[in-house]
């Protein structure tokens, strides 16, 4: 083989390796996490306050999973009337799951949740301030 014919195919293979990577990647996901992604980031400073009020409060979060689901507990030294719980899938967003509570716990159904990584996101609202802490859960089957 001479060096024209070895030119020829390793060009050849490499465009076709392109036009294979390009075709993948034209067909693969790309969403946002959220929809209102511009608005949420002008709110990160209130997430950032909440997030230090929480630490400020010695909250954190207790997850425990077991074959019926998971059960979440929020510890915390200030009194919760109503917490709001959400679990983001990152990859799939019909997959999310949304929950209001009274109280400082919560037991999910494991039928409402599929295998692999959530984050956790826990708010409420003490007085006029607001609390959240933040936590990735790996949700097993």
């Amino acid at each position: 083989m001479n060096w024209g014919k070895g030119i020829t195919i390793f060009l050849v293979l490499f465009i076709a390796f392109i036009t294979t990577l390009a075709v993948i990647l034209m067909n693969t996901s790309s969403e946002l996490v959220s929809e209102d992604y511009y608005l949420r980031e002008v709110k990160y400073g209130d997430e950032l306050t909440a997030e230090q009020n929480a630490l400020n409060a010695h909250s954190s979060v207790a997850v425990e999973e077991s074959k019926e689901g998971i059960f979440i507990q929020l510890k915390t030294d200030v009194t919760v009337d109503s917490m709001r719980v959400h679990l983001l899938r990152g990859n799939d967003p019909t997959k999310d799951f949304h929950a209001s509570t009274n109280g400082t716990s919560l037991f999910i159904d494991r039928a409402r949740l599929v295998q692999g990584k959530y984050i956790l996101t826990m708010t409420w609202k003490v007085n006029e301030d607001y609390f959240q802490r933040k936590k990735d859960i790996w949700v097993k089957l």
